[in-house]
């Protein structure tokens, strides 16, 4: 879609510095040499979506509780979050974030509102696992091996979730 809202049945984007620089009709203009072409016939060019509400550590006891009403499902599951740690909280933020990116979610917030006791800053720890996932794929996707890109430019693809 354009500015005017106009749908392109068959166009290009052109980016630029990780923003959209160009979209119209038919192939891309030429383009500086060295620069990357994907090739997107058949594909959907869609916007990212955003997730306004979300609570990462939840994904650790997804699908527990199902039938629950929201209040039993509470009851049920208070208990169990009040035993998170760190590690628990780290892979259940990597495994949720994975799940929002294959659904078309590029920025996600989230409410983490469960602290144990004597388990340390569990939120900069979701804040790591965001950081963390967000640079792994944002280099996989370019090519570059993790050791072989500055993190500052790899996080430059999914800011608000990334560099806080």
């Amino acid at each position: 879609m354009d500015d005017t809202r106009r749908e392109i049945a068959d166009g290009h984007v052109v980016c630029d510095g990780g923003r959209i620089a160009a979209v119209g009709e038919g192939p891309a203009p030429a383009v500086r040499d060295g620069a990357k072409r994907i090739d997107g016939r058949g594909k959907l060019a869609t916007p990212g979506l955003v997730n306004c509400h979300h609570h990462l550590y939840q994904h650790a006891t997804r699908g527990l509780a199902q039938q629950a009403t929201l209040f039993e499902w509470l009851v049920a599951l208070y208990p169990v979050w009040g035993h998170l740690d760190a590690a628990t909280v780290d892979a259940a933020a990597r495994a949720a974030l994975a799940a929002l990116a294959r659904s078309g979610c590029a920025t996600s917030t989230d409410h983490h509102y469960v602290f144990p006791r004597g388990e340390g800053d569990l939120l900069a720890v979701e804040i790591g696992a965001a950081a963390r996932s967000t640079r792994s794929s944002t280099r996989a996707q370019m090519g570059y091996s993790s050791t072989s890109h500055s993190n500052k430019v790899a996080c430059c693809a999914s800011p608000r979730v990334a560099c806080w």
